[in-house]
């Protein structure tokens, strides 16, 4: 049976698979490139990985960077960046890192990444890969098996 002989609805399911994965390639491309950055939002990046329990503010960022605030905010805009987009690529990076160790509760992981409440992080970590954190790590634990 070729592709035409298909029954409409398989058809459209092959279609939309093929295409779900098409995007989640093209997703994963644009997020290995915003964690390879470089310039002043590089820069910010180290500054934020450096202290993985505590994510400093703009201002101190920018007191490490020997600018201002409305220097760094105006540096990374050339870039098409911002303070809280950077901030919260680190979050994301950090949270996958910790979501994979197993001896880390997900109250704990928010804690960590600067959530006052963990259903903040919940809810931030869904919006990021479209899961919630425990089904993410059950997937992965069973990717490894």
């Amino acid at each position: 049976m070729t592709a035409e002989n298909l029954p409409e609805d398989v058809h459209r399911f092959v279609i939309e698979r093929d295409t779900s994965a098409t995007m989640t390639m093209q997703r994963d491309a644009i997020l290995k490139s915003r964690r390879s950055r470089s310039g002043i939002s590089g820069s910010v990046r180290k500054i934020l990985l450096a202290q993985p329990g505590h994510l400093p503010n703009m201002e101190e960022v920018a007191s490490v960077l020997c600018i201002t605030s409305r220097t760094l905010r105006r540096q990374l805009h050339t870039e098409d960046t911002s303070y809280r987009i950077l901030v919260d690529e680190v979050r994301e990076t950090l949270a996958e890192k910790l979501i994979l160790t197993n001896r880390v509760s997900m109250e704990e992981i928010a804690e960590r990444l600067g959530y006052a409440e963990h259903s903040n992080f919940f809810h931030a970590f869904k919006r990021w890969k479209g899961i919630t954190p425990i089904a993410f790590r059950q997937q992965r634990l069973s990717e490894k098996d």
